[in-house]
């Protein structure tokens, strides 16, 4: 009896160890280059952190680009809404000095940048906790003109979702 008692121990452990293991742990990947995804604990500060990191890979000196529009179908002279990434600090939700000197960094891009194509560039949204930046509407040849700009870190068209017909 003590037998049966110590192979079924055994057979339970086992069974409760690979059960802790996750399931992707025995799937065979037919395509090389598929990612396991890991669970990590995030904080405010993190996502900040990542978020800005994923918008300046669009910044004008690295070889990959952030595209947001499938093919950019604009003339010159049409208006669009752009997103612009001064830099790479972000503030705390609480910290109001922070937020103050972020905004200030903005005005001194914007005017940089209105004084690069001859017209105002006026912010409408600023963001200051998950990037450093602003929105504004430009034409598109402008747009193209600011994305050369070394005062800030990148400049790219507000993505603008539309329901399907």
């Amino acid at each position: 009896m003590t037998v049966c008692k110590r192979i079924g121990a055994w057979l339970l452990t086992l069974v409760l160890l690979v059960s802790a293991l996750p399931y992707t742990a025995f799937a065979a990947s037919e395509d090389s280059h598929v990612v396991n995804a890991t669970m990590e604990e995030t904080s405010v500060e993190d996502i900040a952190s990542n978020v800005t990191t994923q918008l300046l890979r669009g910044a004008k000196t690295k070889n990959e680009t952030l595209s947001m529009e499938a093919k950019p179908t604009h003339e010159d002279s049409d208006s669009v809404e752009i997103i612009v990434v001064v830099d790479d600090s972000v503030a705390k939700p609480a910290a109001q000095a922070q937020v103050q000197s972020l905004l200030q960094k903005q005005e001194k891009a914007a005017a940089t940048m209105s004084r690069a194509i001859g017209e105002t560039v006026e912010p409408q949204r600023q963001y200051t906790t998950l990037l450093n930046g602003f929105s504004a509407t430009v034409t598109y040849g402008q747009y193209k003109a600011l994305k050369e700009l070394d005062c800030v870190e990148s400049v790219f068209l507000s993505p603008h979702l539309q329901p399907a017909a």
